[in-house]
């Protein structure tokens, strides 16, 4: 009898172990003011080791691009699109039988606004797909928010 109690705490706490959440991104947001009525918003995503995740210009068929969704306000116009960084990885990716864009490290993307007055908050999701070459975690939303100032 010992045994099988045994045994099952064994199966129970290494299934444990292995089922673990993977956590190969976590993002950071920073609101940069660049003159009167005018900033940038940063979004920072921190990519562990041997992972990455995708630009936002990915071809149809291929993994979830990054894409940032903002809530409409009344108090702020964006300006253009949101900026990725230029440091990114061009490869074949045999999972999905296709050439994709990546970004394996420290990743900023920037927003431009405009905005009418002081003190608003800008809120929103952002959406992203992480891989690395065994794994891809399903895509994931982020809630954020940034406090102009």
């Amino acid at each position: 009898m010992k045994r099988k109690i045994i045994l099952i705490f064994l199966v129970v706490v290494s299934t444990n172990c292995f089922c673990q959440n993977v956590l190969p991104v976590t993002w950071s947001f920073a609101t940069v003011n660049q003159g009167k009525h005018e900033a940038e918003l940063t979004f920072t995503a921190i990519v562990n080791e041997g992972w990455h995740i995708y630009s936002q210009f990915i071809e149809p068929g291929g993994p979830v691009p990054t894409s940032f969704t903002f809530t409409p306000g009344s108090e702020y116009d964006l300006e253009g699109k949101v900026i990725e960084p230029k440091n990114l990885v061009k490869a074949f990716d045999k999972a999905f039988e296709m050439n994709v864009t990546y970004f394996s490290t420290k990743v900023f993307f920037v927003q431009k606004i405009k905005y009418s007055k002081p003190g608003i908050v800008i809120k929103g999701t952002l959406k992203f797909m992480a891989c690395n070459g065994e794994q891809c975690i399903p895509p994931e939303e982020v809630a954020f928010n940034f406090a102009v100032k």
